[in-house]
């Protein structure tokens, strides 16, 4: 966050609401709640269908390790508050910097679709994980296609949200 900041003050307005496009309107955002159920119980699965196929063994377990080696540490009051991180927090840091700053910026330099595919890209390789790669990509395409589409970053901060809070209840459940 420090980062987008100073690339507001510096490069933009100084505003971030404006700079990076930190706007809701509901009910409309309400639309990120489907992408984000549709990406994790229904895109995800079938990536990972696809990506089992070149793999040696079964990768279930392999896919789980990072949200649960994450959630395992924290207990009772603990994991509401890395629920809380998770849900709320990660969802709109990550969107004012991957969508809101990281594709604004691509956008001046590459045609539209490149800085989407981009943006989704560089959202998957920076949670430094080869396997998860593919799947999170593709998810912050998505969250880039929200964006472009509504022009502003509330429906991507909810689809995020509803993304990660699927996650959390089922790690919690598990």
């Amino acid at each position: 966050m420090p980062g987008t900041l100073l690339v507001c003050r510096a490069r933009g307005t100084g505003i971030l609401a404006h700079d990076v496009g930190l706007r809701f309107k509901f009910p409309a955002d309400l639309h990120g709640v489907w992408v984000g159920l549709v990406s994790q119980f229904l895109v995800l699965p079938i990536v990972y269908v696809f990506v089992q196929l070149f793999a040696d063994g079964d990768l279930t377990e392999d896919l789980e390790k990072p949200a649960r080696e994450l959630t395992d540490a924290a207990h009772g009051p603990g994991f509401l508050l890395l629920a809380g991180l998770l849900i709320v927090g990660a969802p709109l840091v990550e969107e004012i910097f991957y969508r809101g700053l990281l594709l604004r910026s691509l956008k001046r330099y590459v045609p539209n679709a490149a800085a989407v595919v981009l943006s989704g890209l560089v959202f998957g390789v920076a949670h430094f994980n080869l396997l998860t790669l593919p799947g999170l990509a593709l998810f912050g395409l998505f969250l880039a296609v929200l964006t472009e589409r509504f022009g502003r970053l509330g429906p991507s901060i909810v689809a995020h949200a509803v993304f990660n809070a699927a996650t959390v209840v089922l790690l919690w459940n598990a």
